[in-house]
């Protein structure tokens, strides 16, 4: 009797501890799981025919590959599915009551052409008549008369947007970052312009968003292509063809960009409208979205020369190839010597961006310098790339050649350790900047760049340079304040 009590209770250690063992390594293998390569994920935005305004028919619910799948963007009954999980990509891809988009025949092009080994994924969220700034992460700072833009404020609008709980961007953002535990984000779509239809400056806003998606998902621009699709056309009888002219640009200021063109898609009558293609209109352009990803694909990685990308010494590099014009709207850089001559369009932003974020939490002060007093209405701006709106800092600059920020003034909703962008609104009006740079007493730089006496002597033996490795001196002190090299290291000349 004792035996085989004894017997069983061994038995039941046994059993548990093995349960126990097989629960744990479950438990530690998903912990453990890292992305699948082969995995490729492509995030769409924009508005209507994003969102697909054609009702699919039987053909485009049929013979779709397991290997297609879409993550829900948002909650949704018909049909069922759930925020951030995979389904097989049968339409909507958006949101429920949204039909036939392009996205659908890009991902059935990739499936049909690429090995059985790659599964792809799309995460798509748009907005119907949505102006390109709500897709900005901080549009309730970067546009403060947002709500003048087209169609906000009207019922059937702000309902979308509450889908999104007014941030589309966010909402896209989260979704990256839910799929990116899954699988490798390999490329970005967007359809939008009918509502920003022949406005110039679009172009540098996709860039912004473009920059942002990159820096809060910390991608390589050389490795994410992004895609961006023509309204309906002239001959079509689109109504907003003339915004097609405004898209060919696109590839001027993202290098890693291209223009899909809508020639040849037929537009869709039914509402009125001349915005909107066909359900085979969405068949053909998808199609080719998918044929240029797929170049891209074959292609791999670009060559692309990224600015702003580090923050040496604690230095703001002085260099017009560095400094980004056009981080918000389209600005003008010059460079003499080691001046930079720098302005911003109205309502826009000019200065560093930093594609892998900088880190400005270790200083006390940023030290910023010009040939002469910025306008009282020039306005510093900091924002981090963690956070939307309270993630910046706006700051009136003094009248003086030198300002001193002190960071620990800057609100904690701010995250100095991830900083994307340190620019400037200048409203159209220039500044001359000669130096920037942290510093812990205001004055100094704080990392190893050594203000040094330099005499005859040493300048003509050994020269002065500038960052790039180009002497600049012939037996002089350069008249440029700024950072340089000489002996081999950096120097501080005030």
């Amino acid at each position: 009797m004792t035996n085989r009590f004894n017997f069983k209770k061994s038995v039941r250690i046994i059993f548990t501890t093995t349960l126990f063992c097989a629960m744990s390594f479950g438990f530690m293998s998903k912990v453990m799981a890292q992305p699948d390569s082969n995995f490729y994920i492509f995030l769409c935005f924009g508005q209507s025919n994003m969102e697909g305004q054609a009702t699919p028919e039987k053909q485009d619910k049929e013979n779709i590959s397991d290997r297609y799948k879409m993550m829900a963007a948002v909650s949704f009954n018909s049909p069922s599915r759930r925020q951030y999980v995979w389904y097989k990509a049968i339409p909507p891809l958006c949101r429920q009551s949204t039909g036939l988009c392009p996205v659908d025949y890009f991902g059935r092009t990739l499936v049909e052409n690429l090995p059985d080994s790659i599964t792809i994924g799309v995460i798509n969220v748009a907005v119907a008549g949505t102006a390109i700034e709500f897709f900005d992460k901080n549009y309730m700072i970067d546009y403060p008369g947002y709500q003048s833009l087209s169609n906000y404020g009207q019922q059937w609008y702000m309902n979308i947007m509450q889908e999104y709980k007014n941030q589309p961007y966010q909402a896209l953002l989260q979704c990256a970052k839910q799929a990116q535990k899954s699988g490798v984000i390999k490329g970005i779509l967007i359809h939008q312009g009918e509502t920003n239809n022949g406005q110039a400056d679009w172009i540098y806003k996709v860039k912004l968003i473009y920059n942002n998606l990159l820096t809060d998902l910390g991608l390589e621009a050389k490795d994410v292509p992004l895609l961006a699709g023509e309204t309906v056309s002239k001959e079509a009888g689109g109504s907003c063809w003339g915004h097609n002219a405004v898209i060919a640009k696109l590839p001027t200021v993202i290098k890693n960009s291209y223009v899909i063109s809508s020639a040849g898609c037929p537009m869709s009558t039914l509402d009125g409208q001349n915005v909107h293609f066909t359900a085979e209109g969405y068949r053909i352009l998808g199609r080719r979205y998918g044929e240029q990803m797929l170049k891209c694909l074959e292609a791999g990685s670009i060559d692309i020369a990224e600015i702003g990308d580090s923050l040496t010494d604690g230095v703001f590099p002085m260099d017009k190839n560095v400094i980004d014009a056009n981080i918000l709207l389209e600005g003008k850089v010059l460079q003499s010597g080691n001046m930079i001559s720098l302005s911003s369009a109205k309502g826009g932003v000019a200065g560093w961006y930093f594609h892998k974020t900088a880190d400005l939490s270790q200083a006390r002060y940023l030290v910023i310098d010009f040939k002469k007093a910025p306008s009282s209405s020039t306005k510093l701006r900091i924002y981090d790339a963690k956070k939307s709106t309270p993630g910046c800092y706006v700051k009136n600059l003094e009248a003086k050649t030198r300002n001193v920020i002190d960071l620990k003034n800057i609100p904690s909703t701010v995250d100095l350790s991830h900083i994307s962008t340190v620019g400037f609104a200048t409203e159209g009006n220039s500044i001359y900047l000669t130096g920037a740079f942290l510093s812990d007493d205001g004055e100094n730089p704080i990392n190893a760049i050594e203000p040094i006496n330099l005499d005859r002597h040493n300048l003509l033996n050994n020269g002065v340079y500038n960052l790039n490795g180009t002497r600049i001196t012939n037996g002089q002190i350069p008249s440029i304040k700024g950072i340089y090299i000489h002996n081999g290291k950096k120097i501080l000349i005030k």
